[in-house]
């Protein structure tokens, strides 16, 4: 009984078929053109071989591209995140009159009109840590032919994203303690978390390239 059939028309206008298969265990073949040739049985198994190997390989090679475009997208988002509040407001606030107070990286308080509400002292922490992640976020890009390093600097990214979520708390509680301030909810609130978001993401798209990579050269 054949194990694997594969036709292919012989020429246009012939009407016949050139039929590749594989027998049995003892593994021998023929090429039927209207005649049969035992003799081509090796050639056919270095094709069926090779065509074997072809398909997988293009498997490979989709599902790892798909992979790196995807975990590329999600640290192009932490970048973007991480710059928009750098140069932007941290978080945002409400005074007792109902102004809208932002939190900037710099540590003042800024009113809607522009004037100065506060300052809040030692926010270089925040900023440090958002220029990091900038940075590492931007390399991890440009890694992608090296994925343990890759892998790393991605590590790293996560604790970075929780680490500013914890000094933005921080800071935000002494906004709120000391300027007797409420916490707006808003986007301000939101990037911090989707930064980690994206950062898990990423780690996790680059682990699953690295194995995906390994087991194709365990089965090669």
């Amino acid at each position: 009984m054949p194990l694997t059939w594969i036709s292919i028309p012989a020429g246009s206008g012939t009407g016949r078929k050139i039929s590749l298969y594989s027998l049995g265990s003892d593994e021998t073949g023929c090429i039927s053109n209207g005649l049969s040739n035992p003799a081509t049985a090796d050639l056919i198994l270095i094709i069926k071989n090779i065509m074997e190997k072809t398909l997988f390989l293009m498997i490979i090679l989709k599902h790892y591209n798909m992979i790196q475009r995807m975990q590329s997208i999600y640290l192009t988002l932490v970048l973007l995140l991480t710059l928009l509040s750098l140069f932007g407001s941290t978080l945002h606030f409400v005074d007792a009159s109902g102004n809208a107070i932002k939190l900037m990286t710099s540590g003042s308080l800024t009113a809607q009109d522009g004037q100065n509400a506060g300052q809040v002292a030692n926010m270089w922490p925040v900023a440090i840590i958002l220029i990091l992640l900038s940075l590492l976020s931007l390399i991890a890009i440009f890694l992608f032919k090296n994925r343990k390093i890759q892998l790393i600097i991605a590590a790293g990214v996560i604790i970075m994203s929780a680490g500013l979520i914890l000094a933005l708390a921080w800071y935000g509680f002494n906004v709120i303690s000391d300027f007797k301030m409420n916490l707006a909810p808003g986007k301000s609130v939101t990037i911090p978390f989707l930064i980690l978001l994206f950062s898990v993401l990423a780690y996790r798209g680059i682990l699953k390239d690295d194995r995906l990579v390994k087991s194709y050269d365990r089965l090669r």
